[in-house]
């Protein structure tokens, strides 16, 4: 009997433990799939989507220390033809509504330039229709 109970509680312990890892596994493809939104959205400047992706409280500090709002991001101009910017190493930390992704940004003026490298910290909050950007911090890291 106490073999049973012992499998018993086992076998709820687990069950409970597998949507919460599925939960978290599915946000972190979501939160990728949105920072590779919002990177093809700057570089084209798709402000239905940069709105979409980014919280009314969002603030970004530029490498420069120049803080923008969301207003001021969708109000700038886009790259400039020929720019292109790619991400690579991006982490994803989920915690309950707010998750931080951080990685890096490669940025070239057009082709055949030389790429800046940019790292970056994205903070998540999970809304009820789905997660949002609200804060941003880039710094420029030599190549």
């Amino acid at each position: 009997m106490k073999r049973a109970t012992i499998l018993t509680t086992l076998a709820l312990l687990l069950s409970a433990v597998v949507p919460c890892s599925y939960a978290a596994t599915s946000d972190e493809a979501a939160l990728v799939a949105l920072e590779q939104a919002w990177a093809s959205a700057a570089s084209s400047h798709n402000t239905a989507v940069l709105d979409k992706v980014l919280d009314d409280s969002y603030v970004e500090v530029s490498p420069n220390g120049i803080r923008r709002s969301k207003a001021d991001v969708l109000a700038a101009p886009g790259l400039p033809a020929g720019a292109s910017q790619s991400l690579d190493q991006v982490e994803v930390s989920v915690h309950d509504n707010i998750a931080v992704v951080t990685g890096v940004n490669y940025y070239s003026s057009g082709p055949g330039a030389l790429a800046t490298k940019f790292v970056f910290t994205d903070i998540y909050a999970k809304q009820p229709d789905g997660w949002r950007a609200i804060s941003s911090h880039m710094t420029r890291r030599p190549m």
